[in-house]
């Protein structure tokens, strides 16, 4: 009884000792798990606390963006207002000392010797800069160019069509021969000389579009100031008429997106989003004052939003292209593993036209404030959504295959080295095929003959080693008739 209470009591003592074990060890998974959950609550709040931060940053750093924007909008418009100012003060100058011109007897008092006035004359023709303007306009205002009016506008038009002039300076000038030669004299040759220039071709000739450009806005600036009479504005108006009629490949783009920047509030009161909202901001205490009626700048300003329109539309089409070609591309290297030089400077080509019409978009976009064209994105780029798109059989790339430049050659010639074999019985004896040519057939040339002699020839040679062969065979056949012979005689005598 003794042995069986001290057995139980050990093990009361081993189960105790069990139940504390687990106990510990449930104690110590506890405070593990509650370890656990206190590392992630502090892994979430860091992360919470890091989002935050990246968020206060990003706003901090939008708002500094949209601030900066709005500062540069204010900066242009306050440009914008000086530029207009000063156009303002020009054109009225224009004007009131255009009503007030001199007559001959201040001309008699100027500088009339042919040295001056020659001088004079081919300095205009050598270039008009900027730094040259104080000396030109001095020189103007002394020497008597009555005689000599003639040269002076042949010299401007001269360094308008050679891009040697600065706008403003060119303006200076002409404003200063406004003021003193009446527009018959001056103005009216100077416009029709002009005019010329705006003739719209369809080639891609740099130089013609650089004198296009310079003499479009030299007319311009020339009618704001008032040296040209507003009715001139018309021949503006048909210029672009003519570009939204002609200009197919978009080539005078660029040139609307600079008459834009430079004048295009004078024009048709063009303003960009960010400087027309600020303007609204800046109220009708100081809003800019137009130089044409609301008429003339509404009818200018939809010829721009109809070119706008159509181009638009073309960088769609050329953006479609290209995504075509670019595709087709990655079939190529897909199915061959290289692109065929053609194909890729096609891509190189697009991609470079596709590129400056997206910049001149976006260019007229802003300036017109209009909604960029939703431009749609490309297909699943991968070989078989592609190749599916195609009408490509995964299993056989190359069926149905009708353009050489997608088939398996590369050219005819590839094409017929593997594909047309040399049948080479027609250059070769046909004893080396196995074939004898019969007696009775006709020879049908010289060459057919020889060919026919040869053949005979290696018949007869096979003939004789057959002969031979034949002959050794009976010999070697007697031999072993006579050795049997012999050895039966052999035997029988024996017996």
């Amino acid at each position: 009884r003794g042995d069986a209470r001290s057995s139980d009591r050990d093990k009361e003592r081993e189960k105790e000792k069990e139940r504390e074990k687990q106990q510990q060890e449930a104690a110590a998974k506890a405070k593990a798990q509650a370890e656990e959950e206190q590392r992630k609550l502090r892994e979430e709040q860091q992360r919470r606390e890091e989002a935050e931060a990246q968020s206060r940053k990003e706003a901090a750093e939008e708002s500094r963006r949209q601030e900066e924007s709005e500062r540069a909008a204010a900066e242009a418009l306050e440009d914008t207002r000086t530029r207009i100012a000063a156009k303002k003060a020009q054109r009225l100058e224009n004007q009131k000392l255009a009503a007030q011109r001199p007559d001959d007897s201040f001309f008699r008092n100027l500088d009339s010797t042919v040295k001056k006035n020659t001088a004079l004359v081919k300095k205009l023709r050598a270039n008009v800069t900027e730094a040259q303007q104080e000396s030109l306009i001095s020189d103007i205002r002394k020497c008597n160019l009555t005689k000599y009016i003639e040269e002076v506008v042949t010299s401007l038009l001269a360094v308008v069509k050679i891009r040697k002039i600065d706008i403003s300076t060119g303006v200076a000038v002409c404003s200063t021969l406004h003021q003193l030669y009446p527009d018959d004299v001056f103005a009216k040759p100077l416009r029709d000389g002009l005019v010329p220039f705006f003739k719209v071709t369809k080639e891609d000739d740099k130089e013609a579009l650089s004198v296009f450009r310079l003499s479009l806005r030299f007319f311009i600036e020339l009618i704001v100031v008032g040296v040209f009479p507003d009715t001139d504005i018309r021949v503006v108006g048909q210029t672009f008429k003519q570009l939204v009629a002609q200009d197919k490949e978009f080539m005078y783009a660029s040139i609307l997106v600079s008459i834009c920047k430079q004048c295009g509030f004078e024009l048709a009161r063009i303003l960009s989003k960010k400087q027309r909202l600020q303007e609204e901001k800046s109220g009708d205490a100081e809003k800019l004052e137009s130089f044409f009626s609301a008429e003339i700048e509404k009818g200018l300003r939809g010829l721009l939003q109809e070119y706008y329109r159509l181009l638009s539309e073309h960088l769609v089409q050329e953006h479609k292209s290209l995504q075509k070609v670019l595709r087709n591309n990655r079939i190529q290297m897909e199915l061959k593993g290289e692109v065929h030089a053609e194909k890729q400077e096609l891509a190189d080509k697009l991609s470079k036209t596709y590129e400056k019409l997206l910049a001149n978009t976006q260019g007229l976009s802003e300036l017109l404030d209009k909604d960029m064209p939703v431009l749609p994105e490309d297909e699943p780029d991968e070989f078989v959504a592609a190749a599916a798109a195609m009408n490509i059989d995964i299993s056989n790339p190359f069926k149905d295959a009708q353009d050489t430049a997608a088939a398996l050659w590369e050219d005819s010639e590839t094409r017929d080295f593997y594909e047309n074999l040399t049948d080479l019985r027609v250059f070769l004896p046909p004893v080396l095929f196995g074939v004898k040519k019969p007696k009775d057939q006709p020879d049908d040339s010289a060459a057919a003959a020889g060919g026919e002699e040869n053949a005979d020839d290696v018949a007869a040679m096979e003939a004789e080693m057959a002969a031979s062969t034949d002959a050794g065979a009976a010999a070697a056949t007697s031999s072993a008739g006579d050795s049997t012979s012999q050895s039966s005689a052999e035997a029988a005598a024996a017996a």
